[in-house]
């Protein structure tokens, strides 16, 4: 497997509007990507970004692990799930409307993405 940089982080949060404006205002993040079906925002930094999703769950249950998953970016999906698959691990592919995503989970059960991108200007 070839990963070549650490890609994303993805927080959930309850705030949407107030956690955008936090990290593109005070931090200085750069807006990316938005997604117009639902509230989901990709804010970068360098080469790496954070995405935030609105979460429905409660402020509570959001407060004791915002973190969803790390994602590395990969050349090859199709390569990647081979490999898993003669590892034996198990994932579950999903296609954005940018990607080719590849999920796993850690011994922990913290989920990994995988993911290649469509098109070479996203990466």
């Amino acid at each position: 497997m070839n990963l070549i940089k650490l890609d994303h982080i993805l927080i959930a949060v309850t705030d949407f509007d107030k956690s955008v404006s936090f990290y593109r205002d005070v931090l200085g993040l750069k807006q990316t990507w938005s997604s117009d079906e639902e509230q989901w925002v990709h804010l970068s930094l360098g080469n790496s970004y954070i995405s935030i999703i609105q979460s429905n769950a409660s402020p509570r249950d959001v407060t004791k692990s915002s973190f969803k998953h790390v994602c590395w970016q990969v050349e090859s999906a199709e390569n990647v799930r081979i490999e898993l698959r003669a590892k034996g691990i198990s994932f579950f592919p999903f296609e954005t409307p940018v990607s080719h995503a590849t999920y796993i989970n850690d011994p922990e059960g913290n989920e990994i993405e995988l993911t290649q991108y469509k098109h070479k200007d996203h990466s």
